[in-house]
C-alpha cells in the first residue's frame, strides 16, 4: 500500500493556508515558445549596448559624487558600501522597468522598452528575476547578451528565461492603437 495523500487533503504553505492545486495540460519535457505580439520591432544589439553604457555612466557619476557620504553612512565598511551600490542599481533598474515608463533612463535615452510576452508592462517581480538572471547573460564572456544578434527576437539570456522582450519604444503604439472593427 503506498502512502496515497487522499484527494480532499489540500497541502498547506507556510501561513497554514490552502495551497493551489496547480493542473496543467503541458507534459513534461514539451518545449513552450514564448513569442512576444506581432508588429513590434525588436531592440538591436546596439541600442541595447548604448542604453547600458548610459545608466553605467549615470551610476559612475552619481556614486562618485555621493561616495565619500555613502561611507560616512553608519560607518560603511567599503564591502558594504560595494553590496548597497549593487542592492540599489538591482532596485534602480527592477523599478524602472516595471513602472509605466517601462525603461531605465538609458533605456528611454535610445527609445526602447520592456515588455511581457502579451506585450504588456512586466510585473516588478519579473523585472527584478530579469535583473538578477543578467548575470548568466554576462559571465560566460558575455555569450548571452551576444546572442541578442543572432536571436531573430533579439532576446538575450536573460529575456528569454524571463519571457521578456526590448523593443522600440515607437513599435508599441501600434499596439495600442490597433483599430477596432465595429
Amino acid at each position: 500500500m503506498k502512502n496515497e495523500i487522499p484527494e480532499f487533503y489540500n497541502e498547506k504553505d507556510l501561513f497554514g493556508l490552502d495551497k493551489p492545486k496547480i493542473t496543467s495540460d503541458i507534459k513534461p519535457n514539451e518545449s513552450i515558445e514564448v513569442k512576444a505580439p506581432a508588429n513590434v520591432v525588436y531592440a538591436p544589439l546596439s541600442s541595447r549596448i548604448i542604453a547600458y553604457a548610459i545608466d553605467s555612466l549615470i551610476f559612475m557619476f552619481v556614486f562618485y559624487a555621493l561616495e565619500d557620504d555613502i561611507l560616512d553612512l553608519g560607518g560603511f565598511s567599503a564591502e558594504r558600501s560595494t553590496l548597497l551600490t549593487l542592492f540599489i542599481c538591482i532596485m534602480y533598474n527592477s523599478l524602472m522597468e516595471s513602472s509605466s515608463l517601462q525603461a531605465t533612463l538609458g533605456k528611454l535615452f535610445c527609445s526602447i522598452k520592456v515588455i511581457d510576452e502579451h506585450g504588456q508592462r512586466i510585473q516588478f517581480q519579473k523585472a527584478l528575476t530579469r535583473t538578477l538572471l543578467k548575470v548568466i547573460s554576462v559571465l560566460p564572456l558575455g555569450l548571452g547578451v551576444w546572442s541578442i544578434a543572432y536571436n531573430k527576437e533579439k532576446q538575450s539570456w536573460h529575456d528569454i528565461f524571463s519571457s521578456t522582450f526590448v523593443i522600440n519604444s515607437d513599435s508599441s503604439q501600434e499596439l495600442e492603437e490597433e483599430p477596432n472593427e465595429d
